[in-house]
């Protein structure tokens, strides 16, 4: 399988093209981690709430049983803290506990938009760049392959100076100084090679020896 050309202007481009295509996907990634790092700093908001929600939490419940924990039993007589008084601790313990839920459901959420963003970012301009490339080069590829198989026989060689009779620029043929009809008329075999080397030509290759 032939990646690249053997002609250096053809080279060139094609070196030129995959550098352009690396770049492309490399500062799009780069572009997608910048964004996501910048959302996911605001978790720290969510988590600071959920952090300092924790903490009154624990500290309501604990006055709460503390409270709950005051009386006394004296036999024939029993007193303790009525609920009246320690239920506003447990409830607002609980409503605590939705406030450091909802924070940590922040933080998640910011977290998981961070994610999407960097993937959405980087990915779609990767995946397009990615595509295109593999596309042209993918065709390149499987007509550079055929172009050499051809060139490998005379039967082939007489294919290629048919298509670059077809082909080729009228300025391509007139260096060459060959007649295509004439010379695939007559078999001249050095005037089919020279012809053949056009078309192998306008693909960056090179005509092997025969």
């Amino acid at each position: 399988m032939t990646l690249y050309a053997s002609r250096p202007a053809r080279i060139v481009r094609q070196v030129v093209f995959d550098v352009i295509a690396v770049a492309i996907v490399v500062g799009a990634w780069n572009a997608g981690t910048t964004v996501h790092d910048t959302i996911q700093q605001y978790t720290v908001i969510g988590e600071s709430v959920a952090e300092s929600a924790d903490s009154i939490e624990g500290s309501l419940a604990s006055m709460g049983d503390s409270l709950a924990d005051v009386g006394f039993d004296a036999g024939i007589f029993e007193w303790s803290m009525p609920d009246s008084v320690t239920s506003p601790f447990y409830d607002a313990a609980e409503t605590m506990a939705d406030i450091e839920q909802a924070g940590n459901d922040g933080a998640d959420a910011v977290s998981a938009t961070a994610q999407t963003s960097r993937w959405a970012i980087a990915g779609i301009p990767a995946v397009l760049v990615i595509a295109l490339w593999a596309l042209v080069r993918g065709r390149w590829i499987a007509n550079a392959g055929v172009l050499k198989r051809l060139a490998r026989t005379p039967e082939g060689r007489e294919s290629l100076a048919m298509r670059a009779a077809v082909n080729a620029k009228p300025r391509a043929l007139a260096d060459v100084g060959v007649s295509p009809l004439r010379a695939l008329r007559d078999g001249d075999s050095e005037a089919i090679d020279a012809l053949a080397g056009v078309e192998m030509r306008r693909e960056g290759l090179r005509l092997p020896a025969s």
